[in-house]
């Protein structure tokens, strides 16, 4: 009898323990009311929020964070904004853009899209995203080349002061003090030297690779506080990168020397036709060579991006997707519990 209360009492403490909780708060600045829902179960905290002025709709968003060990990792987040102020086409609180961002290891990462009310009444249109890697602005993505924004040569600025800055309101310490999501225009004078896209590459993977060591962790019930001691990315220590301009033969841009060598990068780039390559087609070659030099794939490993001859046009769309295949090829062949985490576009 006593087993089977013991039993009992087991069981009901799980379930409260693993119960969803929710908490609703507000917070005031000035004539703005920002109003939070919080959801939690287990380790995932969905926040919702929603800010009014004068009673109407000013923006709303959510955020899905991680929390293990009170270390916050968002994943995935949207913003809606909403006008001001009436005017002749548009009402005080109905939508005008709405913003989808995905995050890996804390930075903003992928295409971020940009979905805008085309006329009122009318509902939402998808017309722009930027391309982002770890945090690093490389390009745009155009889906409605009609709309204006899309043509503006100042585009990736504009997107940039007008939605990321305002990206503080997602944070949990909006009461105490704000942390900005930082996102860095990528220096046109970087693209040739070589050395600093490598370095990306290895910050963008290891990002992904640490979220894939915590959640495998995780399912294997090891204490987190082993996250970032142990990272599982020993061949990335101390690597020597030996990349250099050089002309080849054919079509090829470039050529990856160094696969099975953990110690060491070794590229060489066709200056000519690196210069006449777009900034997409760029990245996906850099991206295919590093595959076969630091994760050791051959062609016909990893998906797309690892084919044999990559040498088309690529969209900002066709990077990313075929990135996050292969990346998580290689990574679902490296842990045993892998799962790809949330990508905000829709491919």
């Amino acid at each position: 009898m006593k087993k089977l209360l013991f039993l009992l009492l087991f069981l009901l403490f799980t379930v409260l323990a693993n119960s969803q909780s929710n908490k609703s708060y507000k917070i005031n600045k000035g004539d703005t009311e920002i109003q939070y829902e919080e959801n939690t179960v287990e380790y995932k905290t969905f926040i919702e929020y929603r800010s009014y002025i004068d009673g109407k709709k000013n923006q709303e968003g959510s955020l899905i964070e991680w929390k293990f060990n009170e270390i916050k990792e968002p994943i995935y987040a949207n913003k809606t904004t909403y006008h001001r102020i009436s005017t002749n086409s548009w009402k005080q609180g109905e939508i005008n853009y709405n913003y989808t961002y995905t995050f890996i290891n804390g930075k903003v990462n992928g295409l971020q899209k940009v979905s805008k009310n085309i006329s009122a009444g009318k509902g939402l249109k998808d017309v722009w995203a930027m391309a982002v890697i770890n945090g690093i602005l490389v390009g745009k993505h155009i889906i409605d080349s009609n709309d204006y924004l899309a043509r503006r040569p100042d585009w990736e600025n504009f997107y940039v002061v007008n939605t990321f800055r305002e990206g503080s309101y997602y944070d949990y310490t909006l009461a105490k003090g704000r942390i900005l999501w930082h996102i860095e225009s990528f220096p046109e004078n970087s693209y040739y030297n070589i050395e600093d896209l490598v370095n990306i590459f290895l910050e963008d993977f290891k990002a992904l690779d640490n979220e894939a060591a915590w959640a495998a962790a995780a399912a294997n019930g090891n204490n987190m506080n082993n996250r970032f001691a142990k990272p599982n990315l020993w061949e990335f220590r101390n690597l020597k990168i030996n990349a250099a301009f050089e002309s080849l033969e054919g079509n090829a841009i470039a050529i990856s020397y160094g696969i099975n060598r953990n110690d060491e990068v070794v590229l060489r780039v066709d200056p000519e036709k690196w210069e006449n390559a777009s900034t997409s087609k760029k990245w996906y070659i850099l991206y295919h060579e590093l595959g076969h030099d630091i994760l050791n794939l051959e062609h016909g490993q990893g998906g797309r991006m690892m084919f044999n001859f990559p040498t088309k046009e690529y969209t900002w769309e066709e990077f990313f997707k075929d990135r996050d295949f292969m990346f998580d090829y290689y990574l679902k062949n490296k842990y045993k519990y892998y799962y790809p985490p949330s990508r905000s576009f829709n491919y």
